[in-house]
């Protein structure tokens, strides 16, 4: 997969004062913006059977390719990382 440049970098918690919603929001409406291809957003907030939810559940309906997107704002720590993993 090629490399996308980094045109600009912003701080959406420290800068804008936004939250992990208001980004799932703005990619849930309009998808492109992650430049992986023309994707439709399935579900937002999708609940997981070993638990939690899935922030986003993209697809890409050319070929029914689905990407899962996670969203955080924050610093990772042990608790984040999935069984299994």
């Amino acid at each position: 997969m090629p490399a996308h440049p980094v045109t600009k970098v912003l701080r959406i918690r420290e800068d804008y004062e936004r939250d992990e919603h208001w980004l799932r929001d703005q990619i849930a409406e309009n998808p492109s913006i992650l430049a992986l291809g023309d994707l439709v957003c399935v579900e937002t907030e999708r609940p997981q059977s070993q638990g939690g939810r899935l922030d986003l559940l993209l697809e890409r309906p050319e070929d029914g390719t689905r990407f899962e997107v996670e969203l955080q704002l924050r610093k990772t720590d042990e608790s984040q990382h999935h069984k299994g993993d």
